[in-house]
């Protein structure tokens, strides 16, 4: 019997604090794209040069995506932000994600640009399917025993460094970069830049702003820990 009530208060614990977690961490999504879906159609710009292909994928390793094949000119999409996008921003912190496969390197792209800075990575793969990812043309991360599926990239913007962070498949990897070159606006970019052949298969990508915890949001957090600590308490007397 006590094991079963120890058991089922962690079970509560547990809820609980992933309650409190999405409730105090919730992130604005400024830009979606998901699936097979066309990125036209979720807000993102085609920027495509002659040669280059595009397209939905069904089932590529149990995932919808969408395909961007570069055969040797610049191709992907622009995520171009208006001017009431970008106020909002203000002094935050911003997130770059992207869910994708590496189907043939090494030319693979995705780029976070502030308002005056960019900070753009590259992507390629080793024999066995393993990613490499480099910043600018400099290697600095590979996934040794990744394999050649679907992986998580997230580039973190700092707002009070001026630096980002990068996570790949949930673990923050590299810390603290500095930017590789200017930018005159918000925004991003997915796709493969020019040179040699390359595709990537996208599942996931999303631009997202990562608000400091406001007043109400606090309160509300709170609010969740008190009720929480009431209800233990009243477990333990019953």
């Amino acid at each position: 019997m006590k094991a079963k009530q120890i058991t089922q208060a962690f079970l509560f614990e547990l809820l609980l604090l992933t309650s409190v977690g999405q409730f105090c961490h919730g992130q604005e999504i400024l830009r979606l794209h998901m699936g097979a879906t066309d990125p036209i159609s979720e807000g993102f710009a085609l920027s495509l040069s002659s040669g280059g292909t595009v397209g939905p994928v069904t089932n590529d390793y149990g995932r919808d995506s969408w395909k961007v094949i570069s055969l040797g000119t610049p191709a992907g999409y622009l995520l171009s932000l208006s001017a009431s996008e970008q106020a909002s921003i203000g002094a935050q912190d911003v997130v770059l994600s992207a869910t994708m496969r590496i189907v043939q390197s090494p030319n693979i792209w995705l780029g976070l640009y502030t308002a005056s800075q960019g900070f753009e990575f590259s992507f390629a793969s080793q024999a066995d399917g393993d990613p490499i990812v480099s910043m600018g043309l400099d290697p600095i991360v590979t996934l040794e025993g990744g394999g050649p599926g679907y992986h998580d990239y997230q580039i973190v913007y700092r707002a009070a460094t001026a630096r980002v962070d990068l996570w790949v498949d949930g673990v923050e990897r590299v810390s603290n970069l500095a930017a590789t070159g200017g930018s005159s606006g918000w925004g991003g970019f997915w796709g493969a830049a020019q040179g040699p052949v390359s595709q990537a298969n996208w599942n996931r990508v999303s631009f997202e702003i990562i608000p400091e915890p406001s007043s109400l949001a606090l309160l509300g957090c709170g609010a969740v820990l008190l009720a929480g600590h009431w209800l233990r308490r009243f477990r333990r007397r019953g």
